[in-house]
């Protein structure tokens, strides 16, 4: 049985039951904290909502962020030519939010940096135990998020 939405953590990202998993058009979602629900990362069907609540999404499967970086194309913490992990959750470590590698820096921190309009170099410089893969990752996470704002809102204009 999924876990129940009301305790899922800012950043968790649940994928439709319907959809496999591994699919890059896959149903996904992630949870926000300031709309208090969820919004689509990948596959939004068009007449689909740019957010949904708790209660439309109880029985999509939880995915872990990982597994969504490899699917998106970015490199296997798994494998062992790679020495970095990308994003891991821990309950003990930040509260459960999603972290760069094993470390303590989550991943809203880097996406408040890209926002302000730091680069790669600069985040790296600021964290020197981060590496530029780990916030490519990030970057590439807030970029499809970013995307799929934008053109929700350019459906909305034109209507």
């Amino acid at each position: 049985m999924p876990e129940t939405c009301g305790r899922d953590l800012v950043g968790t990202v649940r994928v439709h039951p319907d959809d496999d998993p591994t699919g890059l058009d896959a149903r996904r979602i992630i949870r926000l904290d300031w709309i208090d629900g969820w919004t689509w990362i990948t596959g939004r069907p068009d007449h689909s909502g740019l957010y949904l609540r708790d209660a439309e999404v109880q029985a999509w499967r939880v995915q872990s962020l990982p597994a969504l970086a490899r699917i998106l194309g970015h490199p296997d913490p798994a494998d062992p030519g790679t020495d970095e992990l990308l994003i891991v959750t821990h309950p003990a470590r930040r509260g459960g939010r999603p972290t760069i590698g094993h470390t303590r820096l989550d991943v809203a921190t880097i996406w408040e940096w890209l926002a302000a309009g730091e680069t790669v170099e600069q985040i790296c410089a600021a964290y020197p135990h981060v590496t530029a893969g780990q916030v490519r990752v990030v970057e590439a996470l807030r970029a499809d998020l970013t995307d799929h704002d934008t053109d929700d809102d350019t459906d909305e204009e034109t209507r």
